[in-house]
């Protein structure tokens, strides 16, 4: 009776140790693994060329929609505006917020300005300002009319007049502008969002 119930607490706390994601012999999956960053090239050993550590990109990465005038990340699940210059002209950022949640494109009327994280996942930091057509970005995208500075749609938190943008030739460089300076818009629909806020309930009316 004793040695069953030592071996039932044994099998309870390998439960729990799972649970909590404790390893036993295999690598815990995490919810959000960082991929690759395209480098494959090492200039000293213990580089990113060295390593190249992070989750490998899908063949194709990038998937072509002509008609529609989108373009698939098979790495994020991020589907991108074929045209990085649909907006026509550089837009200040409550503008290309704006701009990006009237967008009807591909059949599609989700679309949203990108946050930072999202923009850093496109890039290619082996091409990284070696080719002005590149521009840095994976191979394969066929995108058109890629300028260099583009809004993301996080603000700066330090002073929230500023929000972050990203250029996309130099390897992802951010920085932070006043919103009303008139930069890129580059839209993005999909990935994991947060679900949408419930309406305040009405207030009720005084008698």
């Amino acid at each position: 009776m004793k040695r069953q119930t030592k071996v039932a607490g044994m099998v309870a706390v390998l439960a729990a140790l799972t649970l909590q994601g404790v390893s036993l012999g295999a690598e815990k999956a995490f919810p959000a693994p960082v991929p690759k960053t395209g480098a494959n090239v090492s200039y000293m050993d213990g580089d990113d060329g060295t390593y190249q550590a992070g989750v490998a990109w899908p063949t194709p990465r990038l998937t072509v929609d002509e008609a529609a005038g989108t373009v698939m990340d098979n790495l994020t699940g991020l589907m991108w505006a074929k045209n990085a210059a649909i907006a026509g002209k550089d837009l200040p950022w409550a503008e290309a917020l704006a701009f990006c949640k009237q967008l009807d494109l591909g059949g599609h009327k989700d679309w949203r300005l990108p946050n930072i994280k999202e923009y850093h996942s496109l890039n290619d930091w082996s091409l990284s300002g070696k080719t002005d057509t590149q521009r840095g970005l994976p191979p394969g995208g066929s995108f058109t009319g890629v300028g260099i500075y583009y809004w993301t749609s996080t603000t700066y938190a330090f002073d929230t007049n500023l929000a972050w943008f990203m250029t996309v030739w130099s390897g992802g460089y951010t920085g932070h502008e006043p919103k009303t300076r008139a930069l890129g818009v580059w839209p993005v629909r999909g990935g994991v969002l947060a679900p949408p806020k419930a309406a305040d309930p009405q207030t009720p009316e005084k008698k």
